[in-house]
């Protein structure tokens, strides 16, 4: 007996492990390598987490397997290879127009075809490193794919990489930002412990001493915000 192979339910599959099932219910399909990666690839594109990036790169590689899969097909009822068109409708080179791919698609996974053509054109026009060097970042929309998809390969490439340092350069700005905003209210918290502990443990005299004598020891600045914080005895604020 051959191996068995798993082409779609990973997630289902672990999940009943989990959960210490003995069994499962599966599909055994005896097929070739081509069908098994159309069927692994169709239970992708039926998650509807896929980013634009993601989509149009699986629904890339399903029209190329789908091609090869059509050709192999139209080779085996015809080896002499010697069919004809029937008709002056235009067609690729294996033989299979696009329409053909969009409607099975279709079918398969319930998308409408203008999606998968629109997806498939971005999956095209856009390199497939440049592709993946952008999906799962803010880049990763279908507006930004369809902007490279007018584009170079080279200045797609650049686009990017600029595109993502600058992302990079934003990003530490905002968590610079941030990371002085919470050291501001940190040092806002501190000043208002520190005045709330003094003000308990020293007499109001005491405290206004301490007020007087910090700006003679270097700490003028932290006399103004205990000031501040918690004004000297008889000062109305």
């Amino acid at each position: 007996m051959s191996a068995l192979v798993l082409v779609a339910g990973a997630t289902r599959l672990r999940a009943a492990q989990i959960l210490e099932w003995e069994y499962i219910d599966c599909f055994e399909i005896e097929d070739d390598e081509l069908h098994a990666r159309l069927w692994e690839i169709d239970e992708n594109l039926m998650r509807a987490e896929l980013s634009p990036a993601e989509e149009a790169s699986h629904l890339t590689e399903r029209k190329r397997v789908w091609q090869e899969i059509k050709k192999a097909e139209k080779e085996a009822a015809d080896p002499s290879g010697s069919t004809c068109a029937t008709s002056s409708g235009g067609t690729n080179s294996e033989g299979q127009g696009h329409t053909g791919f969009a409607t099975d698609t279709a079918e398969a996974t319930g998308k409408s075809k203008a999606s998968i053509n629109r997806a498939v054109a971005r999956g095209e026009n856009v390199a497939p490193e440049v592709l993946a060097n952008m999906t799962g970042t803010k880049l990763d929309t279908g507006t930004y794919l369809d902007t490279l998809g007018k584009l170079s390969e080279d200045q797609q490439r650049k686009k990017v990489d600029r595109d993502l340092e600058d992302l990079k350069e934003q990003k530490v700005v905002n968590d610079s930002d941030t990371t002085r905003a919470q050291q501001k209210a940190d040092t806002q918290t501190a000043f208002a412990d520190l005045a709330e502990i003094l003000t308990e443990d020293l007499s109001p005299q005491q405290y206004d001493r301490v007020l007087e004598l910090l700006p003679m020891v270097g700490a003028k600045s932290l006399a103004k915000k205990l000031s501040d914080w918690m004004p000297p005895s008889g000062t109305n604020k």
